[in-house]
């Protein structure tokens, strides 16, 4: 198990180094592995430049069990691209009196996210809780994927929390694109998809998507503003 976050640059990463890792520019996960992270705006997976991740054929796990402000399992600010290969990648994200950042399992600001694997996210938050958060760029799970969304009823109306949320940086920014080549489904208090702004595009091939009954933020299995969504 590794408790410190992996960012992408191997002056920072020593835990990775030292643990036979990182080895000549990939990250390589030979057996099931823990990413574990606890405290404020918490982070497991930290990017602001490309990687390389590699757990084929294994489970690699993102544990955030506790977090005040902030907490994200996979969080990518960077024009490289990060590729994620696995059998499993699987994010977990627990975290109390978050602000406008929120708890997200995937949080994407620019670039491309690859993820070749079946994504699993468990995500609790009281404010902007996502699953998959993607503004600009481009996020592509080329696998299944299973989202349970716990908003908690927080944040502003239906922006409180949701399975994916695709939008842009506003104004007359480019939105962005989320590709799901496998199944979606989704179960929680949070709206299933929510694409909103620039044009922004959510492809996902089907599944299924239950929102909680009796929520008071006014969730719905899909919104589409300014944006697309095909199922």
């Amino acid at each position: 198990e590794f408790n410190t976050p992996l960012t992408g640059d191997a002056e920072k990463d020593t835990a990775y180094v030292n643990g036979g890792v990182l080895k000549e520019g990939v990250y390589k996960f030979t057996e099931d592995s823990k990413i574990a992270v606890t405290g404020e705006n918490a982070r497991t997976i930290s990017l602001e430049k490309g990687a390389t991740i590699d757990a084929s054929g294994k489970t690699l796990t993102l544990d955030i069990a506790e977090s005040t402000k902030s907490a994200h399992g996979l969080y990518h600010d960077a024009a490289e691209a990060v590729n994620v290969k696995a059998d499993t990648l699987s994010i977990n994200i627990k975290s109390t009196n978050n602000g406008n950042d929120g708890a997200q399992g995937i949080r994407n600001l620019q670039g491309d996210v690859v993820l070749d694997a079946n994504v699993n996210i468990d995500v609790n938050g009281t404010s902007n809780t996502i699953g998959i958060y993607s503004n600009t760029g481009t996020i592509a799970v080329n696998g299944n994927l299973d989202v349970k969304a716990e908003g908690n009823n927080g944040g502003y109306a239906q922006y409180g929390a949701s399975g994916i949320y695709a939008t842009s940086k506003m104004s007359d920014s480019k939105g962005t694109v989320v590709n799901v080549a496998g199944n979606y489904t989704f179960e929680g208090n949070a709206n299933g998809i929510y694409a909103n702004s620039g044009g922004s595009v959510v492809n996902v091939s089907g599944g299924s998507i239950k929102v909680a009954a009796g929520q008071s933020n006014g969730y719905a299995a899909l919104i589409a503003e300014d944006a697309t969504i095909n199922m």
